[in-house]
């Protein structure tokens, strides 16, 4: 099930310079869907965000939802001071530029199926992020060219704490522990435990799928014919790239017999699972 490669390539190539960490939505404003006892809820569709204007830092808890028709990509970067969101606009415009010290990465949740959610909780130091989504529509312009990109604080101290006793996904200097896993809602502590950045994209192998057939799809074909047609793959989102000795908390929902698949492309390593 390698075909997440091509289409992280694929994506890169249309403009995402930057790997950071979004999330989409039908309206430019605040506000969003009640997300549970200190849950902030961010949606995402064609083509804007829903999220508060703020959050509490230290503990936070994240639920995403793509409501949309699309992929999407719920990256997340925090802006230098004195830099604005224009700065971030013109970072992406650019073509081949050096990433300047206009946004720093602080990783988000990588694409996300149409009518997925998940959980993320994580620690936040407080500061000013950005959310974009760097996928290309149908048309070919970048979601974030359409309208996917906002700013928000992140400000105080919240109450949360991170989960505690929780099934643990290692990723290594060259490899995934993946412990064995139990279908149904599940919260799952994704672990750096090599010396440099990890990222985790989880995947699911589409209904009516093999793992041949995901391995030989033809994902340029795919965005230069419009995007039309099923793809191998459901995208589960999970977390990109964090540093080094650092944690964050999936909570999911897993298909019992289903093949999952969590790997880094950017560092050659996969594993694939499957929950009783």
């Amino acid at each position: 099930m390698r075909g997440w490669a091509t289409l992280r390539r694929r994506r890169l190539a249309a403009g995402a310079v930057l790997t950071v960490a979004v999330a989409a939505a039908p309206s430019t404003c605040g506000g969003g869907k009640d997300a549970g006892a200190g849950a902030v809820s961010i949606q995402g569709g064609e083509y804007a965000f829903v999220v508060p204007d703020s959050v509490e830092g230290g503990v936070v808890s994240f639920e995403y939802e793509n409501i949309g028709d699309e992929i999407h990509e719920f990256a997340m970067g925090r802006i230098a001071e004195g830099k604005t969101i224009e700065d971030v606009e013109a970072l992406f415009a650019s073509e081949g530029g050096e990433i300047p010290d206009r946004i720093e990465g602080v990783a988000g949740v990588p694409v996300l199926s149409p009518g997925l959610e998940l959980g993320i909780t994580r620690e936040l130091e407080p500061g000013r992020d950005v959310l974009l989504c760097p996928i290309p529509s149908p048309q070919g312009t970048l979601h974030l060219d359409l309208g996917m990109i906002r700013t928000f604080e992140v400000a105080g101290e919240s109450e949360l704490e991170l989960p505690e006793s929780v099934p643990v996904i290692a990723a290594g200097e060259d490899a995934f522990d993946v412990p064995e896993l139990e279908s149904g809602p599940r919260t799952i502590e994704l672990r750096n435990a090599a010396s440099s950045e990890r990222e985790f994209n989880l995947v699911m192998l589409a209904d009516g799928f093999t793992t041949e057939q995901a391995e030989a799809f033809d994902w340029d074909g795919w965005f230069e014919g419009g995007q039309e047609g099923s793809l191998p793959f459901v995208f589960l989102g999970a977390m990109q790239s964090i540093p080094p000795g650092t944690s964050v908390y999936l909570t999911i929902d897993l298909e019992a017999g289903k093949l999952y698949r969590i790997s880094d492309e950017e560092n050659g390593i996969q594993a694939e699972f499957t929950p009783r």
